[in-house]
């Protein structure tokens, strides 16, 4: 349950100590929030320059992280099929539940697509559409469309 913040030297900055052993570690692109799923409370996200912890509660366990490069989009997944997209502040944007058992996902890089693994070989992938961008027919304003699996 520990986690250690270094720089490019390996000179250690700081660390934080958690009460749960960790399994799972995700990264911000520039470094300065770790997300660690926490299979009881939801998603613990350390922020590195102060060293503070806050918990977010999508309302399931969080098995699995998923950032977006610009750093403002984050995907949670459970186990029991649950998905849900947060911004940096945890508030919900887009959630559902499903019948699979996701163990694996990813986000593209501006956060505008993402994948879920089922622990079966299922791939599901979801898209953002612009709001208000009606051209193409698999968007829909604000919300996440199913692709394809």
């Amino acid at each position: 349950g520990w986690v250690g913040h270094y720089d490019n030297r390996f000179d250690p900055l700081g660390e934080f100590h958690l009460q749960m052993p960790i399994t799972e570690v995700e990264v911000s692109e520039r470094g300065k929030k770790i997300f660690i799923p926490s299979r009881e409370d939801g998603l613990n996200v350390v922020e590195l320059e102060s060293l503070s912890m806050t918990t977010y509660k999508p309302g399931f366990s969080v098995f699995k992280v998923a950032v977006c490069d610009k750093g403002d989009t984050i995907l949670a997944i459970g186990i029991e099929g649950e998905l849900a997209v947060m911004n940096m502040s945890g508030s919900i944007l887009w959630q559902t539940k499903t019948e699979h058992s996701w163990f694996l996902c990813d986000m593209t890089s501006n956060g505008k697509r993402f994948i879920a693994v089922s622990e079966k070989g299922v791939l599901a992938c979801y898209s953002i559409g612009a709001v208000g961008d009606k051209s193409d027919k698999n968007r829909s304003g604000g919300d996440f469309d199913y692709l394809e699996i």
